[in-house]
């Protein structure tokens, strides 16, 4: 007979599994079966950085695991790289309104270059939280090697996809 009191609750499950994936490395060893195969590039558009995750997230997220998955799965090497959305407005707000910058040339007063830090300063500040609900999520990604839409050559190779539409 079928007895629900012996049955694994789905917290247990959960953790048990992650547990696995994380101490078998299976992420990294699906990488590593798929190398020589073909390459399979996915670009999923970064949540902004400045922002923590929220319900409106997992589906997309979703999405951006089953596809890359999908191609893993028929032999493709499809590497999965978290990044960070750093768009200068949400991040200049959020400075703006905490260090009292709303006047036209207020920035200007307070330094342009101490500006540009303060917005770099926060731009990682959930970094944790974001990968919990990722990895909660059973999403594989790989959050060593990150992008930033600030960092230079970021900004540089989508200059490059420009210059070769013009």
């Amino acid at each position: 007979m079928f007895d629900i009191k012996d049955q694994e609750s789905f917290p247990h499950r959960e953790e048990r599994i992650l547990k696995f994936w994380g101490e078998e490395n299976v992420f990294l060893k699906t990488l590593e079966a798929t190398k020589k195969g073909p390459h399979f590039s996915f670009y999923d558009g970064p949540p902004f950085a400045t922002g923590l995750p929220h319900y409106g997230h997992l589906l997309a997220g979703t999405i951006k695991d089953v596809v890359p998955r999908f191609w893993t799965m028929k032999g493709y090497h499809a590497i999965r790289r978290f990044g960070w959305d750093c768009h200068g407005l949400p991040v200049e707000n959020e400075i703006q309104k905490a260090k009292d910058l709303l006047e036209a040339d207020s920035i200007e007063r307070f330094g342009i270059a101490n500006f540009n830090e303060e917005c770099r300063s926060i731009v990682l500040r959930y970094t944790k939280e974001w990968e919990q609900t990722v990895n909660r999520m059973g999403r594989w990604v790989d959050f060593k090697q990150t992008y930033r839409t600030m960092d230079k050559s970021f900004m540089e190779s989508v200059w490059w996809v420009f210059r070769g539409a013009l």
